[in-house]
């Protein structure tokens, strides 16, 4: 699995390590942890779930970030439909290009910061 850690307490401790040195700032909890880069435009949180023996570790967009990405879609859907209505061809395919890269865009963000995530996560040494 790709988007998992083991739970151990190495991985703990290079957890609390990037808290530590301020590269990420947020919980890391019994039950798992929650963290968003210290550094950057458009951080996005991302979360560490406890499953037994692993971290099963997601990106996801903040709650209003996905209200908003739900109420732009129902707009744009509209404006698609008012516009196929009127026949106006033009503003259709402006429009589906539009809902197409948002889609794309938002897939490629959370990529992006679970990369960034594992990164420091690999580059995190702990003293031993």
């Amino acid at each position: 699995m790709e988007n998992t850690l083991e739970n151990s307490t190495h991985t703990q401790a290079k957890l609390q390590k990037l808290l530590d040195d301020k590269l990420y700032i947020g919980d890391l909890g019994t039950k798992g942890f929650i963290f968003k880069r210290n550094f950057g435009t458009r951080r996005m949180p991302v979360y560490g779930i406890l499953n037994k023996n692993h971290f099963e570790v997601k990106a996801k967009n903040e709650t209003i970030h996905d209200y908003f990405m739900w109420v732009a879609m129902i707009l744009m859907l509209g404006i698609l439909l008012f516009a196929a209505y009127h026949k106006i061809y033009l503003v259709v395919v402006a429009n589906s290009i539009f809902i197409l890269l948002m889609f794309m865009m938002d897939r490629h963000r959370k990529k992006k910061e679970m990369e960034q995530f594992f990164k420091a996560f690999k580059e995190a040494s702990i003293d031993k």
